[in-house]
């Protein structure tokens, strides 16, 4: 198996708990158990990304963002190793488990890797649980949560500047009639990013 592994679970209620170690083989075996209690940090909507470094083998972390129902967004995160990464609603129950993804949790490789959030369906606390697949002890991860920018367009209204975060994405809404024929025009893009 892996050199580290890691495992991520929510206790059911309070009272003693044992860890079972069943080695895969007759052969003598020798491990290290590190128990720790996961590392939270809060995210606040369109500000820089939010690090978090961890030295204990296992450690999961858990960034939490507050959004509302019908609100979409964008979370980006990196990891200096790979990673399993499921974001839960404020209710507790599963929302994604990585870009598009449903079932079970997706696994990511080192680097930034993004899950867009359309139309959410709660208000509240939302969840983004990263969990180490292999690595050393140490493991640096960051979050960042990215709301995506409200606006509204005329048609034949004035040019409308829009500026964004890396990763953030607009939604601009605008009102056409049945048969009405429209273009629209992108200009001034830097970086060359569409």
């Amino acid at each position: 198996g892996p050199a580290t592994w890691s495992i991520a679970t929510t206790l059911p209620s309070t009272g003693q708990y044992v860890v079972v170690v069943t080695p895969n083989s007759l052969a003598s075996t020798d491990l290290t158990l590190t128990l720790s209690n996961d590392a939270v940090r809060l995210l606040t909507a369109n500000a820089s990304a939010v690090q978090l470094a961890s030295t204990r083998v296992g450690q999961n972390a858990r960034f939490k963002f507050s959004a509302t129902a019908g609100q979409n967004a964008t979370l980006v995160w990196g990891s200096s190793t790979s990673n399993t990464v499921v974001i839960y609603n404020p209710d507790g129950t599963l929302l994604k488990t990585g870009p598009g993804l449903t079932g079970s949790p997706g696994s990511y490789g080192v680097g930034v890797t993004s899950a867009v959030m359309d139309d959410l369906q709660q208000s509240g606390t939302y969840t983004a649980l990263l969990i180490p697949m292999s690595g050393t002890a140490a493991n640096t991860m960051s979050a960042q949560f990215l709301a995506d920018q409200p606006g509204s367009l005329a048609v034949d209204g004035a040019p409308l500047p829009v500026s964004l975060l890396p990763g953030q994405r607009f939604d601009y809404a605008f009102s056409g009639t049945l048969g009405q024929h429209i273009g629209l025009g992108i200009s001034g893009l830097s970086p060359n990013s569409l």
